[in-house]
């Protein structure tokens, strides 16, 4: 987090590169730069809080499935972990993204489609062929 805010806030262009793999916290620096530059098979990964060895989203899903008597001090406590996470998150990439000239009205982070999937900007795109840059217009 305080890398992406620190691209978000640097004068020059900022360009990231992903031959492979950015997930979570790479996924958050790449959408604060300017210019995104990915192999053709790249992935951008979600942007999703673990806590320990658990994601928090699925810690959170157990809240929904088990009833609370039901569920031990440490999940319950975790599960409030878990969602202050997610909320901090959220709020983290409405600020990058908005910081880095996206209209927060257009869409939001917190309007998931499903476990582990984020709405995609409409403004990165990848070309095919040519150099594989995706550019965040302004």
């Amino acid at each position: 987090m305080q890398i992406a805010h620190a691209l978000v806030r640097r004068q020059a262009p900022v360009t990231v590169f992903i031959p492979h793999y950015a997930m979570s916290g790479g996924t958050l620096i790449a959408l604060a730069a300017d210019k995104i530059a990915m192999d053709e098979n790249a992935v951008l990964g979600p942007v999703d809080p673990q806590l320990g060895r658990y994601p928090a989203s699925s810690i959170l899903a157990v809240t929904q499935i088990k009833d609370v008597n039901e569920t031990d001090d440490e999940t319950l406590i975790l599960a409030d972990m878990a969602r202050k996470a997610v909320s901090q998150v959220k709020q983290t990439v409405v600020e990058i993204l908005t910081g880095n000239g996206m209209d927060g009205g257009r869409q939001s982070p917190g309007d998931r489609r499903g476990p582990q999937r984020w709405p995609m900007d409409p403004r990165l795109s990848h070309q095919r062929g040519g150099s594989g840059e995706a550019g965040l217009a302004h």
